[in-house]
């Protein structure tokens, strides 16, 4: 979602800089701000040390993704609600950096007794778009990138059977680099990419069931 436009933007723009998107490990990008290995850093909002600047970007809803012509999907319209017996019976493919085999949607069944087939995990967003696009596997995605996906990967998008709890985006530096000219410059390009985001959520999608 950022880097095709942000590439787009800096070669008319600013056609000297050089930008490098890393691939951070979530637990250790405060190790990596502090090194200054990095100007900035996106991740969904949490509790950081004071040496720390911060920027909300964005709030992101959750969708269902799976396959056009997925057997157990066909009779439900693009943007409905998945009923619960088909997101829990269906298996799922997680995204899950460190591995882990629950997150928050897992929290949210849990509250109303009921749980999800998990069956594998993958450490990148766009794992989870393969697996389903090539499989009977269901995916969680946000929003945002679901949408943006969607298309590419032949996929349909359906509003989860329960409320799960929205991830909040954030942009995040090191104090050292807040005043750095160049630095200030490239995060305002970026926010000014992410922000536009925030308006989308799951009301549009839902609206697409029934036009």
């Amino acid at each position: 979602m950022l880097m095709p436009r942000l590439g787009d933007l800096l070669s008319r723009k600013a056609p000297g800089i050089r930008a490098q998107l890393l691939d951070l490990v979530p637990r250790h990008h405060v190790e990596s701000l502090e090194r200054q290995q990095a100007d900035l850093a996106l991740l969904p909002d949490t509790d950081l040390p004071d040496w720390m600047m911060r920027e909300p970007l964005f709030r992101s809803e959750y969708a269902v993704l799976a396959r056009r012509g997925n057997p157990a999907t066909k009779d439900l319209r693009h943007g409905e609600r998945m009923p619960f017996d088909i997101f829990c019976s269906l298996p799922h493919v997680l995204f899950a950096p460190h591995g882990d085999l629950t997150a928050q949607s897992d929290e949210a069944l849990a509250k109303v007794g009921r749980r999800r087939r998990v069956v594998m995990t993958v450490p990148v967003f766009s794992g989870v778009c393969r697996v389903v696009s090539e499989s009977d596997l269901i995916g969680l995605l946000p929003l945002q990138l679901a949408r943006k996906v969607q298309p590419v990967y032949g996929l349909d998008l359906f509003v989860p059977p329960i409320a799960i709890d929205p991830i909040q985006l954030i942009g995040v530096w090191h104090r050292k680099a807040d005043t750095a000219p160049m630095a200030a410059w490239m995060r305002q390009q970026i926010f000014d990419i992410l922000r536009p985001l925030d308006r989308i959520d799951l009301r549009g999608l839902a609206k697409e069931a029934n036009p």
